[in-house]
């Protein structure tokens, strides 16, 4: 066996392959036996940390949000910006490529994106009428801070990520759920597959799950259920989505 092996170069190579957890390309031009050196080649420069080349991705010193996944680097300038730069990173074959996007038509405050489906959901907060909350400050009692209360919507708007158009394979692209809070309220937005969820904190924390294809709600979580903090995370698996909350 151990003879076959070393007579193929083609053994040889899906052997290597699997060993890194890799799969054969498609479309790809290169012989098996450049193919091979240059998987080998890949291997050594990750173990010694040895880049064959750097380049540099210009950042803001505002960054509202970033993401980085399957080879695309956004980035999103300034609070409530309207603002995105995608920039595909460079291969041993291709240089960087940057797109700026000044005006998305929107604010947005996270967005999340899957470069592989051509997708990005942008979380935008929409202000719906204001009032007014006392907040009493804890351990000291004799003062109070007014905030204003607000109620607004979280709006999730899922839009191809080559050129920002309402996405083909989204029902509704467009999903929306009331809420009520501070306009200091944070969120998270994350995706998988055909998940998107949003995890806010304004007054109290609340977990939002959709099917961004069909534009059906999955999951809500709102204040008298999320009494702390959630850790949350999305496996993909056959469309199968697990969200871990808090226990007790």
């Amino acid at each position: 066996m151990n003879d076959v092996i070393k007579s193929s170069l083609k053994l040889q190579y899906h052997i290597e392959l699997v060993a890194d957890g890799l799969e054969d390309g498609v479309g790809c031009s290169l012989s098996t036996a450049e193919r091979f050196k240059l998987l080998i080649e890949r291997r050594e420069r990750w173990r010694n940390i040895d880049w064959k080349d750097v380049q540099q991705v210009p950042l803001y010193s505002h960054c509202q949000a970033y993401e980085l996944t399957h080879g695309v680097f956004a980035i999103s300038r300034g609070f409530g910006s309207r603002h995105l730069s995608l920039t595909t990173l460079p291969t041993s074959s291709q240089p960087a490529r940057q797109v700026e996007t000044e005006d998305l038509g929107m604010s947005i405050r996270d967005f999340a994106m899957d470069p592989s489906q051509d997708v990005v959901a942008f979380v935008a907060f929409e202000l719906h009428g204001t009032g007014w909350v006392l907040i009493a400050v804890a351990m000291v009692s004799t003062n109070h801070v007014f905030r204003s209360l607000h109620a607004y919507s979280i709006t999730v708007h899922m839009r191809t990520l080559s050129d920002n158009k309402p996405h083909p394979k989204a029902a509704c692209p467009r999903l929306e759920t009331p809420v009520s809070g501070t306009l200091d309220a944070v969120n998270f937005i994350q995706m998988a597959d055909d998940i998107v969820a949003v995890y806010f904190h304004a007054l109290d924390p609340g977990f939002i799950i959709w099917n961004w294809r069909t534009g059906k709600q999955l999951v809500v979580c709102c204040a008298h259920v999320v009494r702390r903090q959630i850790s949350h995370k999305l496996i993909s698996c056959q469309n199968q989505t697990h969200s871990e909350l808090p226990s007790g």
